[in-house]
């Protein structure tokens, strides 16, 4: 029986003059090699068009190789599962993934490959409710049998750092380091390296909420994620009545729900167009400096402020005087908020990491000494 059924069609795409070209490759496992060719290339391409033709190609491919696999005797059918799990994972199908995935594993026990990628499925897909236990369940047992796998060891890693289990966190990314060091390889050190010396800040900042922490981890800060940082560490709650309540169209049902509320209300962050407040997008250092004004605004009630800036000459090369950013820009230099790179440009649409966003909350809270009543 076949299991992607409701596939098996597509087989016929493949024409049956091309298959006879190949001569002797009409195999399950030559599909395979092909489909896994395909699917690498497009894992790798930034092309969506390109992207798709990869896609189908690998769909006809591994199909093929299915419907020839029933009538072959072969104990490596772990391979088939593999890659029919692969191709549901970029088709985001994860439930059919996850039951080849799974078969794979049955079909041999030693294979670490299906353990790799069915953890990395619950890693990145965020699939289920307990992702993170299947995620490290998956992981662990690569690890236990092949304890030299680098990519595993600094998945573990990660994920525990995500978690806030930094200790052991620590374990598995210096254990990476190490066995990178061995290989001469730097490729997942870099990252590990990064995720340690963050755990060495987050661990001196003054910060107790362990969603906060949380947020520190992210390499890029979402609009939600920041909402929530403003309210809860920098404000610490402590607001203005607002005038009226802003209609939000796009509000997610999330723990930052009420965060995003409260900030458009007050007028901290602002709404895009058609009233939306885009959560899952990224947070760029404009939009950090425009908050942090706004809020030292909403403290101060000084309807004249950025006048001192008007005859200043700016000191930075891709923002001038006359552009309508420059006063929150040069609040948050002033007051060393955010920096300008070694080139002097402020680059207004880089993304804001975890970390950076927790060490200017806390240092705006310490200087703006927010004393609003509600």
């Amino acid at each position: 029986m076949l299991l992607f059924n409701n596939y098996s069609s597509i087989a016929g795409i493949i024409k049956s003059d091309e298959i006879s070209k190949r001569s002797g490759f009409d195999t399950s496992d030559y599909h395979i090699q092909i489909g896994n060719k395909l699917l690498n290339k497009y894992s790798n391409e930034t092309n969506q068009n390109k992207k798709n033709y990869y896609l189908k190609k690998a769909e006809q491919e591994i199909i093929r190789a299915e419907v020839l696999a029933e009538d072959e005797v072969t104990e490596e059918n772990y391979k088939l599962y593999n890659s029919l799990g692969l191709l549901s994972y970029y088709k985001k199908d994860y439930k059919k993934a996850i039951k080849s995935f799974k078969l794979s594993q049955n079909s041999n026990k030693t294979n670490v490959k299906s353990y790799m990628l069915l953890g990395k499925l619950y890693y990145k897909a965020k699939h289920g409710k307990d992702w993170q236990k299947k995620t490290e369940k998956n992981f662990f047992y690569t690890t236990s049998r092949q304890p030299g796998h680098v990519e595993a060891n600094f998945l573990l890693g990660k994920l525990n750092y995500e978690k806030l289990d930094f200790k052991t966190a620590k374990r598995y990314l210096n254990i990476t380091i190490k066995l990178e060091k061995a290989e001469n390889n730097i490729y997942y050190t870099t990252p590990s390296k990064k995720m340690l010396n963050n755990i060495r800040i987050l661990s001196k900042l003054p910060v107790r909420n362990p969603i906060a922490k949380y947020i520190g981890t992210r390499d890029a800060v979402t609009r939600s994620e920041f909402a929530y940082l403003l309210i809860n560490e920098l404000l610490n709650n402590n607001l203005p009545k607002p005038e009226k309540n802003k209609k939000i169209n796009d509000l997610p049902d999330n723990l930052y729900k009420d965060s995003i509320i409260k900030a458009v209300n007050i007028g901290i962050l602002e709404l895009a167009q058609n009233s939306k407040f885009l959560p899952e997008k990224e947070i760029t250092r404009i939009q950090f400096a425009r908050a942090i004004l706004n809020i030292h605004l909403l403290k101060t009630g000084d309807k004249n402020f950025g006048t001192q800036y008007s005859a200043v000459k700016s000191p930075m090369k891709d923002i001038r005087g006359s552009n309508p950013e420059f006063v929150p820009i040069m609040f948050t230099l002033e007051n060393k908020f955010l920096k300008l790179d070694k080139d002097q440009n402020f680059n207004s649409h880089k993304k804001v990491s975890g970390i950076e966003a927790l060490k200017i909350v806390t240092k705006a809270k310490e200087l703006l000494k927010l004393t609003m009543n509600k």
